[in-house]
């Protein structure tokens, strides 16, 4: 009864609106929502084939060829492949959890916040069901970069020479994820707004510009230098360029934001309700958060959706859709937000729950396709193979596995890499007769597991099955999959 009583605390206004970080409910709901995959340490998906067993030369080069830095991610890769892919989930964990926290401190700072309002949009920070893109190897390097954004933030609540200057240096090493120069607007309006003390004149402005002048060129800096000497090349010529169609579309997405602006300033006229116009101020502020979080993938034509493997672009929208959560609550409620809010953390942990039983899921079923291909000896004896995926409900997300992820599975089942894998809905829809003649040179390399494929005709088409649903798959170790082989016929 006692540990009972306690829980019902955890949800408490009385508990939330604590001065301390709240670590019991944070934990617990953090861990509910992303604790499981620790079940699938060495899950590997997706692009993570194009690291997973391959040499470190070629890894560098796609780096390379992608525009990074001195190839930086590579480097980072090889380095925790050491290890395997375990360190990453569990780096991932620890590291996204500590942006969290690094959220609250700089939240706690701000004045105008109340204990309750910083803690409310720290616990939704947190749990808030986006980015499960972040299960992926290849993405982690987005998680590192973040939590070093808010690092360098937070060394600025409190600067000192020495914080100043780290601050800048982890911001610099931060805009290795491009979208964060769009995004550092937040941490520039923060310090601002702390040395001005809201007292616009010119002497204020002034005292900004001498402490904080290097602050205001760092993002251009990096961008001169990052377009100047490391520009997209080989398959990655053109990669995320803007366009102007992706331009007005991004602008015409902040149009909530004046309607809410003219809003509040009706409420502020006529109802004036200090309640609902916080409340209404919040929202407006995640609903500009929100427009900065995404339009940096919008203008280069990427969408933060949930399909596939596209919530990686939703990596900076927490924060936003934290503060137009908070803000909704509190103006339709009234100012009572909490419970509100607890609601959306317990609907949101059950939604992350659910995105990691679909990733799980997809893990069961790439390993033991894997171990029914190493069985086969028409498949081994097959050099381009059609598969031909009548499991895509076990696919996690609605994804559809690429060609380079077949390859990896063979590669996998018979340690050579004389295959090429190929879906057949992309075959039927790229090449009509049937050739992978649409496919460049570098598709057949080391990196896509196909250093040693000579070209050719499909010979074979493997039909994945299973008639069980996905809970009883993964209840029954996936025992209901099984292959049909067939002659490729065009």
């Amino acid at each position: 009864m006692l540990n009972i009583i306690k829980f019902r605390t955890l949800w408490s206004e009385q508990y939330l609106s604590r001065k301390q970080f709240p670590w019991l409910l944070a934990a617990f709901l953090f861990l509910l929502s992303y604790g499981s995959s620790l079940f699938y340490l060495n899950a590997i998906y997706w692009d993570d084939w194009v690291l997973f067993n391959v040499h470190s030369e070629y890894i560098l080069e796609m780096f390379a060829d992608a525009g990074a830095i001195f190839s930086w991610p590579g480097y980072l890769h090889i380095f925790l492949l050491l290890v395997g892919p375990e360190i990453y989930r569990l780096l991932t964990l620890v590291l996204m959890f500590a942006s969290g926290y690094l959220l609250w401190l700089i939240l706690r700072q701000k004045s105008f916040l109340k204990t309750l309002e910083s803690n409310l949009i720290t616990l939704l920070f947190l749990i808030l069901p986006l980015n499960p893109a972040r299960i992926s190897l290849i993405n982690f390097p987005y998680t590192l970069c973040y939590f070093c954004f808010f690092l360098a933030w937070w060394l600025l609540q409190k600067p000192s020479f020495n914080k100043k200057i780290l601050s800048l240096g982890i911001f610099f090493f931060s805009f290795n994820i491009n979208s964060f120069l769009v995004f550092y607007v937040l941490p520039v309006i923060d310090i601002f707004c702390k040395t001005t003390n809201f007292s616009l004149n010119v002497k204020t402005i002034k005292s900004f510009l001498k402490q904080y002048f290097l602050f205001l060129l760092i993002p251009f800096i990096f961008f001169y230098i990052k377009t100047s000497y490391f520009t997209p090349s080989g398959l990655y010529v053109g990669y995320n360029s803007v366009s102007w169609q992706g331009i007005k579309s991004s602008l015409v997405d902040f149009s909530p934001a004046v309607f809410i602006f003219i809003l509040w300033l009706i409420f502020k006229i006529l109802v004036k309700s200090f309640v609902t116009e916080r409340g209404l101020i919040i929202l407006f502020c995640g609903i500009i958060t929100r427009q900065l979080a995404i339009f940096p993938y919008s203008v280069v034509g990427l969408t933060p959706s949930f399909q596939d493997w596209n919530s990686r672009h939703q990596l900076l929208m927490p924060l936003g859709v934290s503060l137009i959560v908070l803000g909704t609550v509190a103006w339709i409620s009234y100012g009572r937000a909490s419970r509100g809010v607890i609601i959306v953390l317990l609907l949101s942990s059950i939604i992350n729950l659910y995105f990691s039983y679909e990733y799980y899921v997809d893990w069961v079923k790439q390993e033991k396709v894997i171990e029914l291909i190493s069985k086969s000896d028409e498949i081994k004896n097959a050099r381009t193979i059609v598969f031909d995926d009548q499991t895509k409900n076990f696919n996690a997300r609605g994804r559809v596995y690429r060609f380079y992820e077949y390859n990896g599975w063979l590669k996998s089942a018979f340690g050579d890499q004389t295959r090429f894998g190929v879906d057949l809905e992309e075959v039927k829809s790229r090449s009509p007769d049937g050739t992978l003649s649409y496919y460049p040179n570098e598709a057949f390399t080391e990196l896509f597991s196909a250093a040693n494929y000579q070209l050719s005709s499909p010979e074979i088409i493997v039909s994945i099955i299973c008639s069980d649903s996905r809970l009883k798959a993964l209840f029954t170790r996936a025992r209901c999959f099984s292959l049909s082989i067939n002659q490729y016929k065009m």
